[in-house]
């Protein structure tokens, strides 16, 4: 669906050309590969609504290094598409994903702060899988087909086309969004090109 590196923009590299609507409080640093966009409490990078933001499958990916978990609001989200997928970290370093087939919190594999992770959700209409540095960490049964809508979607925070809010804090770099929950081997392969900065 789209690959954005976040090198100083909103650009996504996939042949899908979604670029970012709308960088709020946009600060960049250095990042895992290149560039990151810091995230410390009122950001955001938002996407109006495509149709290629509605697969009926989805994976998330992307290096994250949080600063601290604590988000005001549960989870600290680094990718959402309202009511639809989205995963984060919840108060103290558990990752979780929600998706609507089965729209719940669900993870425990913990992320460790100030280091960058490369971290991912998907649902592939049978099973929640999440993944940490290129391997599966734990999965769940969540059945049926995602459930589309006209809400934005958002990097590094949620709410829809309305305001946003539950904001990561710390740096998010190199995310990928795919219309499948892509096997081990692709996740892994993913992990290894960027690996090592």
């Amino acid at each position: 669906i789209g690959y954005w590196p976040i090198d100083g923009d909103g650009t996504d590299r996939s042949p899908n050309g979604l670029v970012a609507t709308e960088v709020i409080n946009a600060e960049w640093v250095t990042g895992n590969w290149g560039q990151a966009f810091l995230f410390d409490g009122d950001d955001a990078v938002v996407f109006n609504d495509d149709a290629a933001f509605n697969p009926s499958a989805v994976l998330m990916l992307s290096w994250i290094n949080p600063s601290r978990f604590d988000s005001g609001a549960g989870v600290a989200i680094v990718m959402n598409k309202e009511n639809v997928y989205e995963y984060g970290l919840a108060e103290g370093g558990a990752l979780q994903g929600a998706f609507s087939p089965c729209w719940r919190w669900f993870g425990s594999v913990l992320v460790p702060l100030d280091e960058w992770t490369h971290v991912g959700a998907g649902v592939d209409g049978t099973n929640e899988r999440h993944f940490v540095n290129g391997a599966v960490a734990e999965e769940t049964a969540c059945g049926g087909a995602l459930t589309p809508n006209a809400e934005a979607f958002k990097i590094g925070a949620r709410g829809g086309n309305g305001g946003h809010s539950s904001q990561f804090a710390g740096s998010i770099d190199e995310v990928m969004l795919f219309s499948t929950c892509c096997d081990d081997a692709a996740v892994a392969a993913v992990y290894g090109a960027f690996a090592g900065g």
